[in-house]
């Protein structure tokens, strides 16, 4: 289990599997947030639904502390949103246009975007009807980029854009769908490892409609989807300068609060990252060349790897993630060294003096390129968060990602290695 959101796309589905034991309760359920007054009842049914469902997860946990097909079910049944989401959609109606409506149903999107049911759409509709043009859209679009949930977040983004007049909100859908279409096309790639994973947490079988939401994502045309992405983004570079609005809040608590963020890229200047991160940061593509310094002050140029398989690492001192990759990465150093394969971690540590004592006492078993918080390297490579691991070919492609376990990564480096 983890407490990290996965790539967007299929991870808003397991949130609410992982976040049990994994987010800081004591936090979760502190009363001491920005809940405006005319919502404090419907929060604090939240707060006590919140406490059950947290109690209820663990004790619907197996003997040996893992998941099974009931504790799936159990999650579905006693979720805040399962429960109270209905009294919250009431509300709304009752109450269309305010900002306290806005908060309920943005609590909906948000916390209910993996799971697309009609209290979801119906949400969804209050939204067009009454916040079409609102500001706040432009952050709410970023809830519907999970393909696992493709049809309905394809069909709100669609309609939103063919409803709202605001040039933001308009950019918004645009990038968004964009996102979506995009994660789609990620997803198709990964689907056995997918199912696999599914299949070993019990959620085939606890999620009856899992299994052909992921068939759905499987039937959709590649090939329309690629276009169909790079059209909008292309569009949006052309002319959105605007840029979204973001928002303070606790995932599960009714504290939404909108602000303009003028430190945010636009929507023209993220639409123009995800078009490089597409032609450059994807299997099939050539890494970016970089060039940089080890934590014993010797340089590093990838390019220098060249006929030789690598493997990036894009980690941390205290990423608690990473260093759980850290014995795997280990291992296939040791044991496919001899083919000229080696792991290159890239750090993103505050000081290089937390790396050198990491390779010091063996936590760490290969060369290091110190990168600082949000460096130059990680910036190429658009890092957003930890880890990141990418198994490149002697000519520096890219063929293989999100590479986490073991097994996996065994495969893929041998595999590797065995073709060359």
């Amino acid at each position: 289990m983890t407490g990290t959101r996965l790539l967007r796309g299929f991870a808003a589905l397991l949130i609410f599997g992982t976040l049990s034991t994994h987010l800081p309760a004591q936090d979760i359920l502190s009363d001491d947030l920005l809940v405006r007054d005319s919502l404090r009842p419907f929060d604090r049914l939240l707060q006590k639904q919140l406490r059950v469902w947290f109690d209820s997860m663990d004790a619907a946990l197996t003997e040996d502390g893992t998941q099974s097909p009931e504790w799936w079910r159990t999650s579905e049944r006693l979720n805040p949103l399962t429960v109270h989401g209905g009294t919250l959609l009431d509300y709304a109606r009752d109450h269309a246009g305010s900002p306290e409506a806005l908060a309920c149903l943005a609590y909906i999107v948000d916390w209910g975007e993996g799971r697309p049911r009609e209290l979801f759409r119906s949400a969804c509709d209050e939204l067009l009807a009454s916040y079409a043009d609102d500001p706040a859209m432009s952050w709410l679009c970023s809830r519907f980029t999970n393909a696992i949930c493709f049809d309905e977040m394809e069909s709100f983004l669609t309609r939103l854009r063919e409803t709202s007049s605001s040039p933001a909100v308009q950019a918004a859908a645009d990038f968004h769908l964009a996102e979506l279409i995009d994660q789609a096309l990620q997803m198709q790639k990964r689907l056995p490892v997918m199912r696999e994973r599914f299949e070993s947490t019990g959620a085939l079988q606890g999620l009856p409609t899992l299994g052909h939401r992921l068939d759905r994502v499987a039937a959709l045309d590649s090939r329309d989807l690629t276009d169909r992405r790079d059209r909008l983004l292309k569009q949006v570079c052309e002319s959105a300068t605007a840029r979204p609005w973001s928002a303070k809040r606790m995932q599960g608590r009714l504290d939404y609060e909108f602000f303009e963020d003028p430190d945010a890229e636009s929507f023209q200047q993220r639409a123009a990252g995800l078009l490089y991160e597409t032609a450059h940061l994807r299997v099939g593509s050539i890494a970016p060349a970089f060039e940089g310094t080890l934590s014993d002050g010797r340089p590093f140029r990838l390019g220098d790897r060249r006929g030789q398989p690598t493997l990036l690492m894009f980690s941390f001192k205290g990423c608690v993630a990473c260093e759980a990759m850290y014995p795997a990465l280990r291992a296939v150093q040791k044991r496919y060294a001899d083919a000229g394969f080696s792991v290159v971690g890239i750090m993103a540590d505050e000081n290089v003096g937390t790396v050198s004592t990491a390779i010091e006492t063996g936590a760490i078993t290969w060369p290091c390129v110190w990168d600082g918080p949000s460096g130059p390297i990680a910036r190429a490579f658009r890092v957003r968060g930890h880890p990141v691991v990418l198994l490149l070919d002697g000519e520096g492609r890219i063929v293989a990602k999100a590479l986490r376990e073991e097994r996996h990564l065994d495969a893929a480096i041998s595999e590797l290695v065995g073709g060359e």
